[in-house]
């Protein structure tokens, strides 16, 4: 069982060159911790803040994904997880006791550093008796998102990763921070995976994609609201 767990102190020993330095991909399985901050400023909604925790289970064996968070801002504490079952073609959003299932279609992808990624340089993270050489790659993702991502050069083990994004309509700029801890390269336990028991309502199962653009707007309100209004007819 690979297991990594990251030192609080850290010190960086920058290195100025990395030859012949390849984009890597993920374990096809792991279960990870991270700590995340993000921030954002919009001329029309201020600045606004958060923090929160997740765990992530990834399993491209068995193409499925799941994800845990819980963040908080404004002293509000909110709770969700979402599960991707490719072989059911299912998403499941579960927020405190509010279900809601949608199609889930295509083909899961590996995670990956992208091949159009820069390779910014490589450090050295850790104590003396604990380090590891990391690489950091820059690049652009769709919706004008810009990440910086850092993946140790053993293993390709996430480190952490920067989002910064651009709003062209309403010109906010948002900004999420993410560091990994206690990375383990094994099946994650499946029960991880089980959908919601009771299953989500009818009234909350859609056909729609969950890229459906109005439907992942309609969840997304009601994240921020935390309660129940009527679903989308799309």
């Amino acid at each position: 069982m690979g297991h990594l767990t990251l030192p609080i102190h850290v010190f960086f020993i920058l290195l100025t060159v990395c030859y012949g330095q390849k984009h890597c991909c993920y374990p096809n399985q792991y279960d990870l911790h991270e700590s995340e901050t993000g921030w954002s400023y919009g001329p029309i909604g201020g600045t606004s803040s958060y923090t929160g925790t997740r765990r992530v289970a990834y399993d491209f064996v068995s193409k499925k994904l799941a994800i845990e968070e819980t963040t908080d801002s404004g002293g509000v504490r909110q709770y969700y997880k979402q599960i991707y079952d490719y072989p059911e073609g299912a998403h499941y959003l579960i927020m405190g006791t509010d279900c809601f299932k949608t199609k889930l279609t295509g083909e899961m992808k590996q995670h990956c550093i992208p091949g159009q990624a820069q390779h910014l340089g490589s450090y050295v993270y850790g104590g003396v008796d604990s380090s590891l050489l990391v690489d950091s790659f820059l690049f652009q993702t769709m919706g004008n998102m810009t990440t910086h991502r850092e993946v140790t050069r053993v293993g390709c083990l996430p480190v952490r990763e920067l989002h910064t994004h651009l709003e062209p309509t309403n010109k906010t700029i948002t900004m999420q921070s993410m560091t990994y801890e206690d990375v383990i390269t094994t099946a994650p336990d499946p029960s991880v995976f089980t959908p919601p028991v009771p299953p989500c309502p009818p009234r909350h199962q859609f056909s729609q994609n969950i890229q459906d653009s109005q439907l992942k707007q309609w969840i997304e309100k009601t994240k921020r609201e935390q309660r129940i209004s009527d679903p989308p007819h799309l």
